[in-house]
């Protein structure tokens, strides 16, 4: 059986994502996806390549799980957690949806919702994303 290998610093696992907004008829939306495979709605996320840059990574993960170019904005935060003993560290920037591509649902994301902060705050999984999202919310006005 072979493993993923995943870009570590110091034992660390390296992930980015962002808090992607769209303005539609004066009404602020931000991006939430539903990852199957764990049965979860969180925010567009991922692992940093090899020699890959926090934000470089951040807009590509977002990009190709929503489907859309964006636009990388201010930084907003970060959480840690572990998995299986090996702490992972998450990094955020605000993003600006620039382009809505049609989505095809896949096997990493299989939907992404736009709903307003007060929908997405009750949507997703996770504390840590909520804070972040709060966070970024209030932030951007």
């Amino acid at each position: 059986m072979t493993t993923k290998k995943q870009p570590k610093d110091n034992g660390i696992i390296r992930a980015a994502g962002g808090i992607v907004w769209k303005f539609d008829g004066g009404t602020r939306y931000v991006a939430v996806v539903h990852r199957p495979q764990y049965d979860d709605w969180t925010l567009p996320k991922g692992k940093l390549k090899s020699s890959e840059s926090w934000q470089h990574a951040a807009k590509r993960e977002v990009e190709e799980e929503i489907q859309a170019a964006v636009e990388i904005g201010d930084f907003v935060g970060c959480h840690c957690y572990s998995i299986s003993g090996i702490p992972k560290v998450v990094m955020f920037w605000q993003m600006s949806l620039l382009k809505e591509d049609k989505f095809n649902p896949n096997e990493e994301i299989d939907q992404v919702q736009w709903s307003s902060v007060k929908d997405a705050l009750s949507l997703l999984d996770y504390d840590q994303e909520r804070r972040l999202l709060q966070q970024a919310a209030d932030y951007s006005g």
